[in-house]
């Protein structure tokens, strides 16, 4: 994809609204939006979702992709987790977005123009920091606005974009064909502009459709930003984008909220009688955008996309990366050439683009951790995408404990959780990270951490780097309230690769108080996975529970677990418990996605975890 940009001239545009007969006449200066997005849903702490009028308390403070999103009262899958929606119940239509591809345009420091980021992206909670692995600096628009699974990455993102001297950005995003006319008009969106810091009515986007020769085709569109539902709100750090320094103590751990346009293309005025005219979709930023991504609809147009990747190897051991494997090239279309873009060569190590447009990667001797590069492809007619390739060198086996100390705590009473993190081996971890929120049955008084940092409105530990055999302790203090849930989830994760998953969730719940964990497991002679419920409390409990959508209860169950056989497939989730004491705890409708009280039954015979495809080829 080649994207050209270029100063503006100056002059003024106006922007018009005319009605006829409660009509609005489309011009090529006219200010239109059919539809807004409601309702957005992330892979943020494992499953995320938040709307206007309902905006989730917890604010993202670290990466996450968008994956689904609400518009016109109708769910639209972004097709980066589908899996994900599956597992939660989520119904939806599946359709694929993919951010522009916007090549190496450097980011003019200077203004409020600021890289901005998750506040715990750089491992520090509410701490001046300097700009965070895999973000360098110099940094430019093509790592932080296609950064992401397909691109959607809608925690990082660049503030007030403009030239070095204050001319506004234009970007051209050259593209074969629209897909088809059937495609215009049919109510669903084919461009989607993220806003992720703070709008200006005075500073107003353009986005517009030209011929070859520079003609607009059908109308403008002028995206006042304010008029927009906030659908969520994050805690995000700023950075410098040129020196990568903190943008100091007002931005740091700084509340902004997230909001997402979205077009069909009949609002371009485009139809059948000009849709084939349009070459090309012009971004022209206002001079206060904060952009996460800007992204089309796969259906719509036939884009070339350079899609980042991630990679896992050994210490000392070379690897081929087959980087075309998961771009998006439009049939017919021959990429005619790849390279490593010239100051994007990794840190750590060696590249060669091999004659079949593979990439050898060779880790410099006895490296351990993250190394990235910046590769770009591009067709015979000049069209170019870049992408990033990050590499992992160096496994480790990251395992979490959690305990309680107290043996008899009560309602009212201060319980104290122990939460150790250790690396097994067989190398150090880099960027360990723990997800440990308490749930409502808890009031938190403190948590101390022997390394790193701990934010209480979003659980997150951040680790750091862990040598091996290490280990470091999270204690976290709280109050038991007189409703639950009360049991407690710690998961770990790093950016090295994990070959065991299956130590990196720990749970802990007060004995006396009643909880409910669910688990599915194959049992003889049955056609689906058999559910188990493991109770806790005084015998005597009763539990409501929901199979498919149906409600049952279960009641005076004297053993400490209770079994449900379904007779299909099915998400299982628990509703309510209460104990022959009658403690009552009662859950989540949408529980987070380790908290042990959802399950899923499958078929009885073997299932693996789908896995993202292999990016590695035998050398």
């Amino acid at each position: 994809m080649k994207v050209l940009t270029k100063k503006m001239r100056k002059g003024n545009t106006r922007i018009v609204n005319i009605w006829v007969l409660g009509l609005l006449v489309l011009t090529t200066t006219v200010s239109t939006h059919a539809q807004n997005i409601t309702n957005i849903y992330t892979d943020y702490g494992g499953f995320w979702t938040s709307g206007s009028g309902n905006i989730n308390p917890v604010y993202p403070d670290f990466s996450h992709n968008l994956i689904a999103f609400t518009y016109d009262g109708k769910i639209y899958s972004t097709g980066v987790n589908n899996q994900l929606l599956n597992q939660f119940g989520v119904t939806f239509e599946a359709k694929s977005y993919q951010a522009l591809p916007v090549l190496n345009i450097p980011i003019s420091p200077g203004g409020s123009r600021f890289i901005q980021l998750g506040q715990m992206q750089d491992g520090l909670n509410n701490a001046i920091s300097i700009l965070p692995a895999p973000y360098t600096a110099p940094t430019r628009l093509s790592k932080v606005l296609t950064d992401g699974i397909q691109g959607l990455d809608i925690s990082s993102g660049v503030t007030n974009i403009k030239y070095a001297d204050g001319t506004l950005v234009e970007m051209e995003f050259p593209f074969t064909t629209i897909e088809s006319v059937s495609e215009i008009g049919d109510n669903i969106p084919d461009i989607l502009v993220s806003q992720i810091a703070q709008p200006s009515s005075q500073a107003i986007d353009e986005v517009w459709f030209e011929d070859a020769l520079g003609n607009v085709v059908g109308n403008k569109i002028f995206i006042n930003q304010t008029n927009l539902p906030v659908l969520g709100r994050s805690m995000n750090d700023f950075f410098n984008p040129d020196t990568g320094a903190s943008g100091g103590s007002g931005f740091v751990n700084s509340q902004r909220e997230i909001r997402i346009s979205a077009f069909d293309a009949v609002d371009f005025g485009l139809n059948a009688s000009n849709f084939d005219e349009a070459k090309k979709l012009i971004y022209k930023l206002g001079g206060s955008s904060d952009p996460a991504f800007l992204a089309f609809s796969n259906n719509f147009i036939s884009v070339l996309a350079a899609n980042d990747d991630l990679v896992t190897i050994g210490i000392d051991t070379p690897v081929i990366i087959d980087v075309l494997d998961n771009d998006l090239i439009p049939g017919g279309i021959v990429i005619s050439s790849t390279e490593i873009v010239a100051g994007g060569e990794p840190s750590h190590g060696t590249v060669v683009v091999n004659p079949d447009q593979t990439i050898s990667y060779t880790p410099d001797l006895g490296f351990i951790g993250l190394d990235s590069f910046l590769y770009k492809i591009c067709t015979e007619s000049g069209s170019c995408a870049e992408a990033v390739v990050t590499v992992t060198v160096g496994a480790s086996d990251i395992e979490v404990t959690k305990v309680i100390l107290e043996s008899n705590a009560g309602v009212g009473d201060q319980i104290t959780f122990v939460v150790t993190v250790t690396n097994n081996g067989p190398y150090d971890a880099v960027g360990v990270r723990v997800s440990d929120l308490l749930p409502s049955g808890y009031t938190l008084n403190s948590a101390t951490t022997s390394v790193g940092s701990y934010s209480n409105g979003s659980g997150n530990w951040s680790v750091g780097n862990l040598a091996l055999n290490a280990s470091e302790i999270l204690t976290i203090q709280a109050t038991i309230e007189d409703t639950g849930p009360y049991t407690n989830t710690a998961k770990a994760s790093s950016s090295t690769y994990d070959p065991d998953v299956t130590n990196n969730t720990a749970s802990a719940t007060p004995n006396t108080v009643p909880s409910a964990t669910a688990k599915a497991a194959c049992q003889s002679g049955l056609h689906f996975q058999s559910i188990t419920v493991d109770l806790t409390g005084e015998p005597g409990w009763e539990i409501a529970y929901t199979f498919n959508g149906i409600a049952y209860t279960e009641s005076n169950i004297m053993s400490g677990s209770f079994i449900f056989n379904p007779s299909e497939r099915g998400v299982f989730y628990i509703n309510t418990v209460t104990d022959g004491s009658g403690n009552k705890v009662t859950y989540s409708s949408i529980p987070p996605l380790y908290s042990g009280i959802r399950a899923f039954s499958y078929p009885c015979f073997i299932i693996t975890n789908p896995m993202i495809p292999s990016k590695v080829k035998d050398n």
